[in-house]
């Protein structure tokens, strides 16, 4: 698709349900640095020393521990290299970097995170409060690095841009079945994990990127990636309104699979109530003309409200009642945004 074509009114009209890719940049509003911008650039501006996770490849652990200067040498060393080491969570937005990069326009337009949430240097990151930091990512992998079949934290959709070298997309929808088989692959013993190729069990497809591409992936699909050449990638995560079924969805099942917590979207339940209370006073403008109110405005108010009231349900432990209860915001309003949503479902159910 061309990037003019991808805007919010597109992208509420299909629904985005399937990934979305733009072959070329132009008219998407995305900022990115000059095309010589590499590796190296990133160690200057991040700092040669700064210390960063990393993947072993071979043993698909993040156990790896390199300052930016180590791997850029690393990354300058002869090919074929001995070991395969790659990074894909070093988040940016707080940094030098950030100014350099920005998502494109339709996604900083959907994101809750840009929507609600502002910059603020005086709230510590662990705070629920803070500002999650996950739009923009810096992920630099050599040549033959491979990262195995996932689902983005949070039931995530995600921003991709090629900067640099090819990557190599297995894609499998997430459909019921596709999601049971995967959740259990991941709860199957690490040497069957590793020896299964969980494509070859779900419908599987094959998508090649090149230098310049962008895709839009929506909540929910799993994938692996394959780099057949070393690569420079600017990508990120947000949360929005079209998929709101999908992100609760893979987050219980991040819950059931006891994701631990560097591993999952910061604040989950912060960032969906703070969409939860804008989205519900958004209704506000279709009191008097129910029939007017968009569908997906409707669906995501819907779902958002139907997960939401379980804090007080018995299908939830104290200790997970807690935990939602601690991300609240002191302006959350939970029990007026729960009796106003009531009031607008019972208005709406009477529209045919």
């Amino acid at each position: 698709m061309r990037g003019r074509d991808i805007d919010i009114d597109y992208m509420r009209e299909c629904g985005f349900k399937k990934l979305i890719l733009i072959e070329e940049k132009s008219g998407l509003d995305i900022i990115l640095p000059d095309e010589n911008f590499g590796y190296h650039n990133v160690a200057e501006i991040l700092g040669a020393d700064k210390v960063v996770s990393a993947i072993d490849v071979e043993s698909q652990e993040e156990n790896l521990v390199v300052t930016l200067g180590q791997f850029v040498k690393y990354m300058d060393s002869p090919q074929p290299r001995d070991t395969t080491i790659n990074i894909i969570s070093l988040e940016f937005s707080k940094s030098a970097m950030s100014k350099l990069v920005e998502p494109p326009l339709v996604v900083r337009t959907l994101s809750w995170v840009d929507q609600y949430f502002q910059d603020d240097e005086e709230e510590p990151p662990e705070s629920p409060y803070a500002k999650p930091e996950v739009q923009k990512y810096c992920l630099m992998s050599p040549e033959n690095s491979f990262t195995d079949f996932h689902i983005d934290f949070g039931g995530t959709s995600v921003w991709y841009h090629i900067f640099k070298g090819r990557k190599i997309f297995y894609l499998i929808p997430p459909t019921d079945e596709n999601l049971m088989k995967y959740e259990m692959w991941m709860r199957s013993p690490p040497a069957e994990q590793s020896s299964t190729f969980l494509g070859d069990k779900c419908d599987c497809y094959r998508l090649e990127l090149k230098e310049g591409n962008t895709i839009l992936m929506p909540s929910g699909w799993i994938h692996a990636v394959l780099t057949p050449q070393d690569s420079l990638v600017f990508g990120g995560n947000f949360l929005h309104d079209l998929a709101v079924e999908y992100q609760f969805k893979i987050n219980q099942m991040e819950d059931r699979l006891e994701t631990p917590e560097r591993y999952r979207f910061p604040h989950f339940y912060t960032v969906c109530w703070e969409a939860f209370q804008d989205l519900v006073s958004r209704l506000e403008d279709f009191r008097d003309h129910p029939k007017d109110a968009p569908k997906w405005l409707l669906k995501a108010v819907s779902t958002l409200y139907n997960t939401l009231q379980e804090n007080s349900s018995d299908s939830v432990s104290q200790e997970e009642l807690k935990r939602r209860k601690d991300e609240l915001t002191p302006h959350a309003d939970v029990s007026g945004t729960l009796k106003k949503t009531r009031e607008f479902m019972k208005l709406f159910a009477t529209v045919k």
